[in-house]
């Protein structure tokens, strides 16, 4: 989503999906698409900063990221 922009959070966040899913034997986000998916974590995590985000779309071309402001639920 943020063509290229990419660092060693990004890599921990996957383990630990892929951990939990390995131990579940079920999706954690189980989206319909990268869409959804996104909207799934966002749903549990909560609304990014807003100085986060601003730096995200400088360095996306391709996704608009527009999402409602959201009290994550946790897991």
């Amino acid at each position: 989503m943020t063509d290229g922009y990419y660092g060693y959070k990004m890599d921990m966040w996957g383990i630990g999906c892929v951990i939990f899913e390995m131990l579940t034997f079920v999706p954690l986000f189980p989206g319909n698409d990268e869409y959804d998916q996104v909207v799934r974590i966002h749903n549990v995590i909560g609304t990014t900063p807003r100085d986060l985000i601003d730096k995200y779309r400088k360095q996306s071309s391709h996704m608009e990221l527009k999402f409602p402001e959201v009290q994550g639920s946790g897991l």
